[in-house]
């Protein structure tokens, strides 16, 4: 009877068929990984098996402990296994192993667009989309909405890397002279031009719309030049001439069309997520006069409002911050030092992942790569964009590209409340950066733009099912004066808080706005004036509401 080693000669000099070359596991030649029995002596078992294989040819020139607690090792071969499931076989087939496999190479969960210019593209990689690609690509929500980011721009949307990406406003017959949506516009087929009042997009200020139009939406896994944020995204083009007086009026065609939607649930309007807006005025510049400021312009407290205006639909607004590598804070810029949170203000970085622009730990929120990044050019050909006119379109894109998540309590957030909802995307975006040294104390989140963090905020998110209102704790509990309540929201605005005694009767009533989806806490005064006794606090809004029992015991 022939020897198991004589058996293990034989099957070992077989052509190997165990690996087909089409698989999609990429094996580790001549390394294995094996899991020994418990109270294996492992040294002694590696010793044996060398000194019984060598005459095979088999010989493992190393083993590394790859686990103790799961016993288990990592094997390399001197010389070449030319079949691998014979050697497989029979390393099972002892009483000392448990499992036996051949080593192989992981692959990242990241998809990789096959157009060519691709490899170029350094700020898809640092903003970490691949990743996100893997999830979606862009183009509707989890339930069908069909999402729109508005460029307050303009240039030639006909570029073969951006045509498929246009966004048309299917609820107009073109060129009738009748605005058939009833949207205030007419014949806004292809979007609008503020300077003729007509849908014809061409005129590019300084080939900037173009650039700008790429980095959001090229077409992308098209074999064609490069990738967009988004593959899929539908892009508002608003022509203008970069005046502010038309600027706002892009603004009100924004906010008509997805006021428009809301109110039409879908049926007209479009799904505008994000606007973009690469331009603005530099605090320092020398046309003001000494002594003047910037904020002593009367039009841009105007300019500002319009910000608010656009978050009351839903639409979150992206704007770029000074070039120049200044304290927005102290020299002022806009539209940067608009107060309001339904704007983000954009720094730029640069391929060194450093702070390459204007800052301010107050007004501006994060960087996003700009650097020379690779996008569309005019005249279909392709050219980079740098500066903060590059950042901002990476924020929009990616704002709009989060939406496409397949979350349908995001999805259903976004039409039952687009305000809140725009605001808890700030918080997603702002949420996910990656925190970034040469930023402490000059932006208000202190890091670059991540898009796969900001994703698995989104997955927490949609992963904890309807979000309850709940008041986590009352202090101090007894109390002789006041009480600090902490809360979490579940969404943005404002909440009634009522108290009321243990029969039911209402004793006292206040008020708080959560202006973060985090959560929260705020004060009541004047609990010290109710008699010793048990009370109920009530926070409440139109979605849920949560009550506590607190004491208050006087001396």
């Amino acid at each position: 009877m022939k020897s198991l080693w004589t058996i293990l000669l034989f099957i070992l000099t077989l052509p190997l068929f165990s690996q087909k070359e089409n698989s999609s596991i990429r094996y580790i030649p001549n390394e294995f990984i094996i899991q020994l029995e418990p109270k294996t002596n492992s040294s002694s078992f590696f010793q044996k098996i060398n000194n019984q294989w060598a005459e095979s040819g088999v010989i493992f020139q190393k083993e590394n402990k790859i686990s103790e607690r799961l016993n288990l090792y990592s094997l390399k071969s001197k010389t070449d296994i030319q079949n691998v499931n014979a050697l497989l076989m029979n390393l099972t087939s002892l009483p000392e192993v448990k499992i036996a496999g051949q080593n192989f190479q992981l692959q990242p969960r990241e998809r990789v667009p096959n157009d060519p210019m691709y490899t170029s593209q350094w700020d898809m990689e640092i903003i970490n989309a691949p990743e996100v690609w893997e999830i979606t690509t862009g183009g509707v929500t989890a339930l069908g909405d069909t999402i729109v980011v508005a460029m307050m721009e303009s240039g030639d949307w006909r570029h073969d890397d951006l045509i498929n990406n246009v966004w048309i406003n299917w609820n107009e017959i073109n060129n009738d002279g009748i605005d058939n949506d009833e949207n205030g516009f007419i014949d806004d087929y292809f979007g609008w031009n503020v300077v003729d009042s007509s849908d014809i997009i061409g005129f590019d200020f300084q080939g900037h719309g173009i650039r700008v139009g790429g980095i959001i939406g090229a077409s992308g896994d098209n074999e064609m030049g490069i990738a967009g944020v988004n593959w899929n995204v539908k892009i508002m083009w608003i022509q203008n001439n970069l005046q502010v007086d038309k600027i706002i009026e892009g603004y009100e065609y924004v906010y008509q069309n997805r006021k428009l939607y809301n109110e039409s649930n879908g049926q007209k309007g479009a799904f505008v997520v994000a606007s973009n807006g690469s331009f603005g005025i530099d605090g320092d510049s020398p046309d003001y006069p000494d002594g003047l400021q910037i904020s002593d312009n009367p039009l841009f407290p105007i300019w500002c409002e319009v910000h608010e205006m656009l978050g009351e639909v839903g639409v979150l607004n992206v704007g770029s911050t000074n070039n120049k590598t200044l304290n927005v804070d102290e020299v002022g810029d806009m539209p940067s030092i608009c107060q309001t949170e339904h704007l983000i203000v954009v720094a730029e970085s640069d391929k060194q992942d450093e702070l390459s622009s204007g800052y301010g730990k107050i007004n501006v929120d994060l960087t996003a790569p700009g650097d020379g990044s690779p996008t569309t050019g005019a005249d279909n050909t392709y050219s980079t964009i740098g500066s903060t006119s590059g950042a901002a379109p990476h924020v929009a894109g990616g704002i709009a590209l989060l939406y496409s998540l397949p979350c349908e309590k995001l999805a259903l957030a976004a039409r039952e409340d687009p305000k809140g909802t725009s605001l808890i995307m700030r918080d997603f975006i702002l949420g996910g950066v990656d925190k970034k040294d040469d930023q402490i104390g000059k932006t208000s989140s202190e890091g670059r733009l991540n898009l796969l963090k900001s994703m698995e905020l989104i997955n927490d998110f949609c992963g904890s099912g309807i979000d309850l209102l709940t008041i986590n704790s009352i202090h101090p509990n007894p109390t002789s004066d006041f009480i600090e309540v902490a809360f979490t929201p579940n969404q943005y605005g404002d909440y009634e808080v009522l108290i009321f005694n243990s029969i039911g009767q209402l004793m006292a009533e206040t008020s708080f706005t959560a202006k973060e989806f985090l959560p929260a806490k705020f004060k009541v005064e004047g609990v010290g004036a109710l008699k010793t006794g048990v009370y109920f606090l009530r926070i409440s809004n139109n979605l849920d509401y949560s009550t506590e029992k607190f004491l208050v015991a006087k001396d």
